[in-house]
């Protein structure tokens, strides 16, 4: 048996040097942290427990204590100049200024604890905090500065020793921690909180009862002079003070605590200094004391082969530049943001509660602060104590995600029940509530956000992550204080309602609950596994991680010549590789080649990638790895590759629960009437910039962004999710600046204020559908993976796939109409009289917009569904003319009244619009053959623009727009009428749409906003500001042209994705069915079109499913390979691939069953690839998979 250290205790076993006889250093770091982790629970873990715990239990008394102090201040110190209460200004100031200090000493000692150890750093925040404590207990007033000033700049130096604790207590127990207990250890330390804010009002009910006489010399607060202002300005020091003394307990062990050997092997790099701690630490000793020249020689030798990479700046950002890091990050640091919002801001409201349950008020000074220490002991014993000791009895049963996720749920229910039921419960009712938020605060995100940080990140960024999540709670907390604590008095105050917009808060505070949901999502379960296996270093685990964890591979598979290889090249890899005889390499690289498939040969393989740090030899005949890993898969066992995440996404995945902030209640853009006349709906005070900028960013996100987006979700696109997060948070901040601008101020409730909160509902949604999508088809094996494993879970996977593609295409038209609405809203238009002009211009306008787009989707990318349907366009027109002739005809005029100004004539455009209809559908009636065209639908049109043009009007102005509006329209139909009688050909292949067909639906987009900007408020305006008809109409035009010019930019974009293969016509390609093949043109070559479609996706057995990326989301690339074709005659040829893509050569197809599966494939546009129940992927061609040759292909 080894000899013992010195120091040591003969009641423990020392294993000093139980492993020094084994020379490799990994396989000596691997032993001695299994004596970590299996170690059974002993009084050395209790020790660590309180060592640690007495850190938090300070800072939480400190933090709690501040509550009865800042009343206390103002007796002192207000008493002549604001009758005893301290400002809210001031209150804030010293309360925000503890959290502003933690923020900077999470960042700062968690960073330092990482670069230069956990030992040298434990115990220094400490000294800070109770130096901080001390100096706040000793403050006083001066001429020169307010108390205020002094007890803020304390409180920031105790706030920055309070954050430095976070990380390092964290870190120091988890890595101490045996792995069956490390859960319940780490959940006491943090319990000490409950303990700590226990004993604060402990002590401050002490100091209420030892200055009882002094106290009940004044009824209250204003009137505590004299003798009870003494005994209060005696009682907050002795509050305050007492809260360096457990600190001065905790020091000693604190600064004797040895080094953690996690932090020994793999920062420092000494290895037997490492096993020596382990053994000192469980004997109790400071730390352990190795043969210095044995530590000598096994330090450089350590320092050369330890295989866990060294710490720096480089190798952080290239760790959490990955997903599947940093979304862990993204995941710890949001769910501690979104719950401190909540939690802190629960806290704010503690006198409310008070007041409910009667210890708000007393008699005399005395009675006030010992009803409110007793009250306060009251909330902390029913739902704080609880909630922190149950989570320790179960976090390593239970496990630390589903704690979270279901106190996330279970807040989110409670909040809204308080938010929208707040002036139906009782008291009792609300006090239950608030106990039920506390219990699941602790027994839920409150205790798993500060456990898991300290569990789930490498040893050498372990204490740096932590501190960067728990200063994203804490800025979550220093948002809580400044901004929805004053939003609580919005509104009208009075004694018996001092929060009027109480409510509200608790309804955002859900949507922080639900967002935290999400964010919970992207965490790991660390239940039950080593810190090294939740780092990726355990191979055979799920987070194993080759390129961290192992210096040297197995040698692969070499390469043969002509077969397929997909090469997936890892970051900063060494590695040398003789693919033997292949002509041509396809690579996709980390640097110089992001993101990119290029074809390069074998001899310049190495020479492009010089710039990526790579190095490949040729000559060797396989492929050795060194802190990477390359994948080789060949054409005979296909296997899709992983579709790349944009790196972009993990910012955006937390940038997007930010829209959380914008789903309050709405009051669209004000609630103060005292400005707004009587007979009016707006003031008549201008719009300010705040409301300009609002109006800018909403229809740059729901007019740009959100479009665009539904685009690219159509294409399967992977810029999908992000550019629709990039929508929600541009939304977000205008939605703010909607509710807190100046100048003119509006009636409410009104029409854009009720709708605001239907499309921020929509909003939420379906981005957060689409995040939880894009996580599920990234994380197949995780937690969301598990729940849409299922056959259940594929059920309701399609179900929300459903939902999100509606929401999607219905936001444009949601977004319109509310746009609408908010220009009505701005202007004070439609109120009395005026409501059903403005609807009709409104809705008609709209409708005239809404033909023109269609119009112009059918011109371009729709032909191919036209040729499914058998039908005509002109039968679809006549279909919707009729239907809304008959309801113009029965809703112009109010039957059975008199027949009033222009009844007649709207009702006469109504008959005339079924009439012709019907006759239209009459004649396109026929599907056999080629579609009848008629001019039916262009008619109509016509005739509706010459009665508008002859409308008669009260200004002289308004009959010259809307004989200008009736002109335009009449142009749009004469040109529908031209362009079918004289440029179309009724042929089955199309043709390319002439510069002629872009007028019809152009002047429908014109006819819309004419008409919309008819109404009589409207040219009641002009007339007063003596603006022309001429300019007004020019600008609507301008209007019209960014529009189409929009919709065409969208069409084309979608054109591009959904045909990516064709290279010459673009959306000319797509709206003759396909890209072009190279083939005959009529007839034949939009059949030659469609097999070259059908046969290039055939022959691609490499083809990864269509996982929001399209098809464009392949890493991997083609080295070579044929296809297999059979032409008309029935004889077979290979058919080379360009880039992977078949391309037929030039000929007329005369097989008309292939002619007819290919028209089949294209007008039906099924192919779909899902995964069967063992993750395999094949294309489906019309909803069927095609046999699979033994080589792969289909």
């Amino acid at each position: 048996m080894a000899s013992k250290t010195a120091g040591g205790n003969a009641a423990f076993h020392n294993f000093h040097n139980d492993f020094a006889h084994i020379q490799d250093p990994n396989e000596r770091r691997r032993l001695a942290l299994a004596e970590i982790d299996k170690a059974p629970f002993g009084w050395y873990h209790v020790r660590a427990i309180v060592v640690a715990g007495i850190g938090f239990f300070t800072d939480a008394y400190d933090i709690f204590a501040i509550n009865f102090v800042t009343s206390m201040l103002g007796i002192v110190y207000w008493q002549d100049t604001n009758k005893g209460s301290i400002p809210s200004s001031a209150d804030t100031a010293i309360k925000v200024a503890t959290s502003g200090g933690t923020v900077l000493g999470q960042v700062g000692f968690g960073w330092l604890a990482d670069v230069v150890g956990r030992k040298r750093m434990y115990g220094l925040e400490l000294i800070l905090i109770i130096f901080a404590t001390l100096a706040q207990a000793l403050a006083s007033d001066s001429p020169g500065i307010s108390i205020v000033g002094v007890i803020i700049f304390w409180r920031v130096l105790m706030g920055i020793g309070i954050g430095g604790d976070y990380p390092l207590s964290s870190i120091i127990t988890s890595e101490f921690a045996t792995t069956k207990w490390r859960g319940a250890m780490m959940g006491a330390v943090f319990a000490m909180q409950g303990i700590g804010q226990f004993v604060a009002a402990i002590i401050a009910l002490i100091c209420a009862v030892g200055f009882k006489k002094s106290l009940e010399t004044a009824a209250t607060a204003s009137a505590c002079t004299g003798v009870c202002q003494l005994a209060v300005d005696k009682m907050w020091r002795v509050i305050i003070g007492f809260g360096a003394v457990p600190g001065c307990v905790a020091l000693y062990f604190r600064l004797t605590i040895p080094e953690t050997p996690r932090y020994t092997f793999d920062v420092a790099r000494d290895s037997e200094k490492a096993v020596a701690d382990v053994e000192a630490y469980k004997s109790g000793q400071p730390e352990g004391n190795p043969d210095e020249v044995t530590r000598a020689a096994a330090l450089q030798d350590s320092r050369q082969r330890l295989e866990t990479p060294k710490a720096s700046w480089g190798d952080f950002w290239r760790h959490y530049g990955k997903w599947k890091n940093g979304k862990i990050l993204i995941g710890t640091a949001g769910s501690w943001f979104f719950l401190d919002v909540a939690f802190y801001g629960l806290g704010l409201n503690n006198s409310i509660i008070l007041q409910t349950i009667g210890f708000s008020k007393g008699s005399d000074v005395y009675q006030i602060f010992r009803r409110s220490a007793i009250g306060n002991l009251i909330l902390v014993c029913a739902g704080s104590i609880p909630g922190y000791w149950i989570t320790v009895a179960t976090v390593d049963t239970l496990g630390r995600k589903p704690i979270q996720l279901v106190g996330f749920i279970l807040l989110t229910i409670f909040f809204i029940v308080i938010g929208f039921a707040y002036h139906k419960l009782s008291e009792g009712g609300l006090l239950a509530l608030y106990v039920l938020c506390q219990l699941f605060f602790n027994f839920g995100p409150n205790a798993t956000t500060f456990i898991v940080p300290g569990e789930c990140f490498p040893t050498r960024y372990r204490s740096t992550s932590h501190g960067i999540s728990a200063a994203s709670g804490k800025v979550g907390a220093i948002i809580a204080q400044t901004v929805f604590g004053p939003l609580r008095t919005k509104g009208n105050v009075t004694a018996s309602n001092p929060a009027p917009w109480l409510n509200h808060i608790m309804q955002i505070f859900a949507l922080f609950m639900l967002c935290g949901v999400f964010t919970t999502l992207l965490i790991p379960e660390t239940k039950r596994k080593t810190l090294e296996e939740l780092a990726g270093e355990v191979p055979g685990t799920p987070n194993y991680d080759p390129s961290t964890a192992i210096p040297y591979s197995a040698p692969a598979e070499g390469a043969q010549a002509g077969v397929q290889i997909h090469l997936r090249l890892p970051r900063f890899a060494q590695f040398d590789c003789a693919p033997a005889e292949v002509s041509a390499v396809s690579a996709v690289s980390s640097t110089p080649l992001r993101r990119r498939a290029n074809a390069i040969s074998a001899s310049n393989f190495s020479r492009a990638l010089n710039g990526c740090k790579y190095r490949l030899n040729l000559g060797a005949p396989c492929v050795w790895v060194r802190r990477g890993q390359a994948s080789f898969y060949h054409s005979s066992s296909p296997t899709a590759m992983p579709s790349p995440l944009t790196r972009p996404a993990a910012f955006l995945s937390f940038a997007i629960l930010l829209v959380a902030l914008g789903a309050r209640p709405s009051l669209a853009h004000g609630g103060h009437t005292d400005k707004i006349p009587e007979d009016a709906a707006v003031s008549p005070d201008p719009l300010d910039s705040r409301l300009w900028v609002h109006i800018l960013l909403m229809v740059l996100a729901y007019g740009l962004l959100f479009p665009t987006g539904m685009v690219l979700g159509l294409v399967h696109s992977r810029w999908h999710v992000p550019v629709q997060i990039v929508g929600t948070v541009v939304a977000v901040p205008a939605y703010f600046l909607g509710h807190k601008h100046k100048g003119r101020q509006f009636r409410h409730p009104n029409i854009h204020a009720s709708f605001a909160d239907s499309l921020v509902l929509m909003t939420i949604v379906q981005v957060a559908i689409g995040i939880g999508l894009k996580l599920h088809l990234e994380e197949k094996k995780g937690f969301i993976g598990r729940i849409f494993g299922s056959k259940s879970g594929r059920f309701g996977r399609r179900t929300i796939v459903i939902v999100h593609s509606l929401l999607g295409k219905l936001m444009p038209i949601v977004a319109w109409t509310q746009m609408v609405f908010g220009g009505i809203v701005a202007l004070g238009f439609c109120r009395g009289d005026h409501t059903g002009q403005c609807a009709a211009h409104f809705i008609m306008g709209s409708a005239f917009i809404a033909y023109g787009i269609v119009m112009t989707i059918l011109l371009l990318v729709g032909q191919a569904w036209l040729r499914r349907s058998g039908r005509s366009q002109e039968f679809f027109d006549s279909c919707v003319i009729a239907v809304w002739g008959c309801v113009n005809t029965f809703t112009e005029h109010r039957w059975g009244g008199p027949w009033v100004k222009n009844d007649l004539q709207h009702t006469s455009m109504g008959i005339v619009w079924w009439c012709a209809g019907l006759l239209g559908i009459w004649l396109s009636r026929s599907r056999k053959g080629s579609p009848r065209r008629n001019i039916l639908p262009g008619l109509v049109i016509f005739l509706t623009g010459w009665g508008m043009s002859a409308h008669p009007q009260s200004l002289p102005i308004s009959a010259m727009v809307h004989t200008i509006f009736g002109y335009t329209l009449m142009g749009a139909g004469g040109a529908r009428i031209i362009e079918i009688c004289f440029l179309l050909k009724d042929s089955r292949g199309g043709s390319e749409p002439s510069s002629f067909q872009h007028l019809p639906p152009f002047l429908l987009y014109a006819s819309g906003f004419l008409f919309m900007s008819a109404t009589e408020e409207q040219m009641e305006i002009l007339a007063q500001n003596e603006i022309t008809h001429v300019s007004y109409i020019l600008i609507l035009f301008s209007i019209a042209f960014l529009l189409y010019l929009f919709v065409n930019v969208l069409l084309t974009l979608y054109a591009s994705y959904a045909w990516p293969d064709d290279e010459t016509n673009g959306v000319a390609a797509v709206r003759n069915g396909g890209p072009s093949g190279g083939v005959a043109s009529g007839a034949g070559e939009a059949d030659g079109r469609r097999q070259s479609r059908l046969l290039s996706s055939a022959v691609r057995p490499e083809m990864a499913p269509r996982t929001g990326s399209g098809w464009h989301g392949r890493k991997a690339s083609v080295l070579s390979q044929a296809a297999p074709y059979r032409d008309g005659e029935g004889s077979t040829t290979n058919i080379p691939l360009s880039n992977g893509v078949a391309r037929l050569p030039r000929h007329r197809v005369t097989d008309s069953q292939q002619v007819r599966d290919a028209e089949e494939f294209e007008l039906e546009g099924l192919i779909s690839e899902e995964e069967d129940e063992d993750g395999d992927a094949h294309p489906k061609i019309n909803g069927k998979t095609p046999p699979v040759k033994g080589d792969g292909n289909v």
